[in-house]
């Protein structure tokens, strides 16, 4: 074997003399219970508010256990690395570690044309990346100053299409084994409805209609309007009889009563958004506070409960999927008084896209919250600086509040009740 090693360019064997006089890690002096551990196993760089480590001086972990959770698990919702420390079984400190995913998103978006930048935020999230399209889509408009000369149709259309998304990604959540209510009728209920609503927005996102900058790159025919309007109902009539059920019996979904739980204070001073927001009482919706497309005409309320826990988030999804519902339903009727133009005929918009030089700004209120993207042009044809942040980025940097208190056997009901998306972390 060492003969194979020598004739292997840059082999370094071991020196068990130089290694025998390295004095290795120090330990810390012996507890009460004689256990010994190296100081730098005794000691978390990041830590939350909570826990016995709060404080400038290391603290001796010894009568606890430091426990690495992931990055590779198949009951984690995307690669994510928890490091935790655990008295019993319950999570005393939590230090989230990411960038396992890491795919460049932002720099590939400075490396294309403003219009291939649809094809490149789309890897954001993508089994839902049609909010991320329209954000961008958003963006470029105002920087080309045509936001507000959309045709009617085209903003009729992406509003019923990221409504859409929200009912089908809420399902996505709601629906997960671990997170429905404990009845198999209900389960099976929810499960269904999500299939369906899944096909329905998916059979839109493939047509690429939303991936243009103006309108829709493409028309949408008035029967795909009518399938939805015919099709969507049945899906909404489901949610309502499995709401209805969970409120006459409460402990369907008492399994999560407690868990993840953060304050209003606590939620506002992370910057969350979204169902993980409004679960603890705040009505904050970008639909209703900045209305863009047509949101304005449609009047979406925000659906508030109070709590902050995973529960509580999950009957505010339950609620939004209505309203998600009830709001594509109403945008999809006003399309028989909207002009036919789908796409505005302006030249600042004419091929190649080269939009003058200034910095524009999107934000939409996606499922899991609030989605920002900011561009910043330069004259050319590319994309100077493109930067996004999405509500999952929010939420991973305050699961040490969230988790902070739990069982380890809650971590996953309550990472897959935030509806992470792994892609939109690790940008």
């Amino acid at each position: 074997m060492r003969h194979v090693l020598d004739v292997l360019p840059g082999a370094v064997l071991p020196d068990p003399v130089a290694e025998s006089a390295d004095p290795g890690a120090p330990l810390a002096p012996p507890d009460d219970d004689d256990l010994l551990r190296p100081r730098i196993e005794e000691e978390l760089f990041r830590v939350g508010a909570r826990g016995s480590l709060v404080g400038a001086q290391p603290t001796t972990l010894a009568k606890h256990l430091v426990w690495t959770f992931g990055p590779v698990h198949r009951a984690l919702p995307f690669p994510l690395q928890l490091r935790v420390e655990l008295d019993g079984d319950r999570l005393v400190t939590v230090d989230p570690e990411v960038g396992f995913l890491h795919q460049g998103i932002e720099k590939a978006l400075e490396q294309v044309s403003f219009r291939g930048g649809f094809d490149v935020i789309a890897r954001t999230a993508p089994l839902s990346p049609v909010g991320h399209q329209l954000a961008w889509a958003l963006a470029l408009e105002r920087l080309c100053g045509v936001a507000e000369r959309v045709p009617r149709r085209a903003q009729l259309w992406r509003v019923a299409v990221l409504e859409l998304a929200r009912v089908a990604d809420h399902l996505a959540v709601v629906a997960h084994p671990t997170l429905a209510p404990a009845s198999a009728r209900v389960r099976r209920a929810l499960a269904e409805a999500q299939r369906e609503a899944r096909g329905l927005v998916d059979g839109l996102v493939r047509s690429g209609a939303f991936a243009g900058v103006g309108g829709l790159a493409r028309p949408l025919h008035d029967d795909e309007a009518a399938r939805i309007t015919r099709e969507l109902p049945r899906v909404l009539e489901a949610v309502r009889r499995v709401r209805a059920t969970v409120a006459e019996s409460p402990a369907l979904d008492a399994h999560l009563e407690g868990i993840g739980r953060v304050t209003r204070q606590e939620a506002l001073s992370l910057s969350l958004t979204g169902p993980a927001l409004r679960a603890t009482g705040v009505a904050s919706d970008l639909r209703a506070s900045e209305p863009v497309f047509a949101y304005g005409d449609l009047s979406v309320e925000p659906c508030v409960t109070q709590g902050g826990c995973a529960r509580c988030r999950g009957r505010v999804r339950i609620d939004e999927i209505l309203t998600a519902g009830d709001a594509a339903l109403r945008a999809l009727e006003r399309l028989a008084d909207a002009p036919p133009e789908h796409v505005l005929e302006d030249q600042a918009l004419a091929e190649p896209l080269t939009p003058p030089p200034g910095v524009a700004t999107a934000s939409l209120e996606l499922a899991s919250g609030e989605l920002a993207v900011a561009v910043v042009a330069d004259g050319s044809d590319r994309p100077r600086r493109a930067r996004i942040r999405g509500p999952s980025a929010a939420l991973v940097a305050a699961l040490p509040e969230i988790l902070v208190g739990d069982r380890v056997d809650d971590v996953i009901p309550v990472l897959l009740g935030l509806g992470l998306t792994g892609t939109e972390v690790d940008r």
